[in-house]
C-alpha cells in the first residue's frame, strides 16, 4: 500500500459518489485494508483531501506547452484551447477537477488550486494573444481585453463542456488573415 494508491482510490470515490460520501472507513474497505492502516499515511479525511489538492497543484504547475506562431491564427487558437481541453477532459485529471468543483465554494484550499489553474490559462492566453498581435492585425486593439475574452470564454466553455468550435472560429476571425 502506498500513499499514491490511497489518494487514487479516494479521488475515485469522490468523483463517483461525491465528497460527502468519502469516509476513511469506505476508503479502507475499497482498498481492502483496515481503517487503522490509513492513519499511518493520513491522520484525517481533511489531511487526505489536502494531500490531493497538493498533488493536483504540483501537477498543473508543469502543464506548459509550446506552439509555433508560424502557423495560421486559427491553428494557434485551436491548439491552445485543445491543450487546455486535455486538462479538463483527461481521465487522470477529471477526478481532481471534480473534487475542486465540489469544494471550491467551501474549502479555501480547493479555491486556491482552482484559481491556480485559471491563472495558468490566463497567463498562457496572454502570451498567445501577445504573440498573435505581433504578426496579425486584430479588430480589437486592446490586448488585455482580447486576452481576457479568450481566457474567460475558454474557461466557461471548458468548465461547462460546451462545443468550442463556434467560439474558436469567431475568436480567430478577429485577426486579419
Amino acid at each position: 500500500m502506498t500513499k499514491e494508491n490511497i489518494q487514487n482510490e479516494a479521488v475515485k470515490i469522490i468523483s463517483e459518489n461525491g465528497y460527502d460520501e468519502l469516509s476513511l472507513s469506505l476508503l479502507a474497505d475499497r482498498l481492502g485494508i483496515k481503517k487503522a492502516s490509513l492513519y499511518y499515511y493520513f491522520k484525517s479525511k481533511e489531511e487526505l483531501i489536502s494531500s490531493l489538492f497538493d498533488s493536483f497543484s504540483k501537477e498543473i504547475t508543469h502543464l506548459g506547452f509550446s506552439i509555433s506562431f508560424e502557423e495560421d491564427v486559427e491553428s494557434v487558437i485551436k491548439k491552445t484551447f485543445l491543450h487546455w481541453k486535455k486538462i479538463y477532459t483527461s481521465k487522470a485529471y477529471y477526478p481532481y477537477l471534480s473534487l475542486l468543483y465540489q469544494r471550491r465554494d467551501v474549502d479555501e484550499r480547493a479555491e486556491e488550486v482552482s484559481n491556480s489553474l485559471i491563472l495558468m490559462i490566463r497567463a498562457q492566453s496572454e502570451a498567445i494573444v501577445d504573440n498573435l498581435f505581433l504578426k496579425h492585425p486584430c479588430q480589437i486593439k486592446d490586448k488585455e481585453l482580447l486576452s481576457e475574452l479568450f481566457s474567460s470564454t475558454s474557461i466557461f466553455y471548458l468548465e461547462n463542456g460546451m462545443d468550442e468550435e463556434p467560439f474558436l472560429t469567431k475568436f480567430s476571425s478577429l485577426f486579419s488573415h
